[in-house]
Parts: C-alpha cells; sequence; structure tokens
C-alpha cells in the first residue's frame, strides 16, 4: 500500500499545477501593468491544500472501499453471492500465512472464467466511472469555486486514479490485472501500455481542474475543456472500454 500513498501525495501536488513559491500574497492589490510572474493562490487556497493533505488517510479509506466494492458488485452481477466483504484495513488468514491488508472480500464460491474477469476487472472499471462522472461534474456542472469542487477531485478523480494505476501496473503475479490478463490472455505490458495512455489524459484533466480550482482566474488563462467520455463496454465474449472525445 505504500506505492498507492506516494502515488496519492504526489497526485495530490501535481492537481496544484504549480509549486507554492510562484504565489503571491492573496491580500496584496494587483497592478495590471505589472508582468505576471506565474499563477496566484485563490484566497484560502492554501488552507485547502492543507485540509484535504491532513485527509489523505480518510480518501485511501474510500479508495479501498470503492476498490473492494467494485469487486463485490460484479460478484452479485454475476450469481455469486458475496460472503465477506472488508474494506479497511485488517490481518486476514491465507493458505501462506495470517498477513496484513488493505480490505478484501470474498465469495461462496469461485466463477467461470468469465465471471472471474468481470470480477477482476470491475474495479479498474468503477475507478473509470467514478473518474469520468468527477470530470464531467466539475466540467459542466460545479462551479470551480465551490466548496465541494475540492472534494469532487481528490476523491472522484485523484483517488480513482492512484487506485487505476497501483492495480495497472501492479508486479505481483495476485495483482488484479495481472490475473485478469492471464484469463483472457493478454500481456501484462499490453495492459499496461493501454492503462498508462489512459492514465495520462486523467492526470492532465486533474492538472486542469486543479488549476481553475486553486488558482485565480485573472493570473491563469483557462482553455475551453474538451469533453472526453470513457465508457465500460461488455459482450458475451469480452469486457472492454469504449474511448469518445472532442478536442
Amino acid at each position: 500500500m505504500k506505492s498507492k500513498t506516494v502515488l496519492f501525495t504526489l497526485l495530490a501536488v501535481m492537481s496544484v499545477g504549480n509549486s507554492a513559491s510562484a504565489a503571491e500574497d492573496d491580500a496584496a492589490p494587483v497592478d495590471k501593468n505589472e508582468t505576471k510572474r506565474g499563477p496566484r493562490f485563490k484566497r484560502g487556497a492554501k488552507w485547502t491544500l492543507l485540509g484535504h493533505g491532513l485527509g489523505i488517510p480518510a480518501y485511501l479509506l474510500w479508495m479501498t472501499t470503492a476498490h473492494e466494492g467494485g469487486h463485490a458488485l460484479a460478484a452479485e452481477i454475476s450469481g455469486i453471492k458475496v460472503t465477506a466483504f472488508k474494506p479497511y484495513p485488517h490481518f486476514e488468514d491465507f493458505s501462506l500465512g495470517r498477513r496484513f491488508v488493505w480490505g478484501n472480500m470474498a465469495t461462496e464460491r469461485v466463477g467461470t472464467p468469465k465471471q472471474e474477469a468481470l470480477i477482476l476487472a470491475a474495479p479498474q472499471i468503477t475507478d473509470i466511472v467514478f473518474f469520468t462522472a468527477a470530470d464531467l461534474t466539475l466540467t459542466y456542472g460545479l462551479d470551480s469555486d465551490s466548496a465541494a469542487a475540492p472534494f469532487v477531485m481528490m476523491g472522484g478523480m485523484i483517488c480513482p486514479l492512484v487506485d487505476f494505476l497501483v492495480n495497472v501496473n501492479g508486479p505481483s503475479a495476485a495483482n488484479d490485472s495481472t490475473r485478469w490478463g492471464q484469463l483472457v490472455g493478454m500481456p501484462k505490458w499490453s495492459i499496461m501500455l493501454i492503462g498508462d495512455a489512459l492514465a495520462a489524459v486523467a492526470v492532465w484533466r486533474i492538472l486542469h481542474h486543479g488549476r481553475a480550482i486553486l488558482f485565480d482566474k485573472d493570473s491563469a488563462t483557462e482553455s475551453p475543456a474538451p469533453a472526453i467520455t470513457v465508457t465500460p463496454t461488455f459482450s458475451p465474449d469480452f469486457a472492454g472500454l469504449a474511448l469518445a472525445g472532442r478536442f
């Protein structure tokens, strides 16, 4: 879980778009004739960053709940009963011994290969759905000055992206994407390539919204936001994603 914490912290810092040293005093008057030296934090933005930084443990708990919830929901949809749902840190007994986990779920039986593939892919699909919904909300439904905007960006964009990156790039044989690739016959490198390409777009969207949420509009030129939609697609033979956008 250290990798999740590192990635989460890194993305939280990247979302501001620029170093804090580039910000000027919020209360200082702005001279229109003065050459702009960089974006300026909005009033109270530094406290917003501090508060959400201190809230990282709560965001990690939310991230684990969403991940395990994706597994559980997919199992129920597949007709497999969920016997245990523990989306919180604890010790769990496994065949190789007792070890610490950040969350887990268990089912009454092992499903067919197609059912297992859906259950393993569910958290990544959940991440994409949450991220897309938050992106569209911040683009079209919520003002960047709203008190709710930072929560939507952190909980709806940064958390799902961290979970997605950890699972797509995780090298462990027990990793969800590794096991999914083995079931569908897809090499790990191709899963990482596709996943990281989607993540690059996601990072760009986080930077875009972070700039609008944290910095004064008159000190940061904003360009029209492109519309990007990633939609899960399913058929009897496969599960995949459809990417559409307007640039």
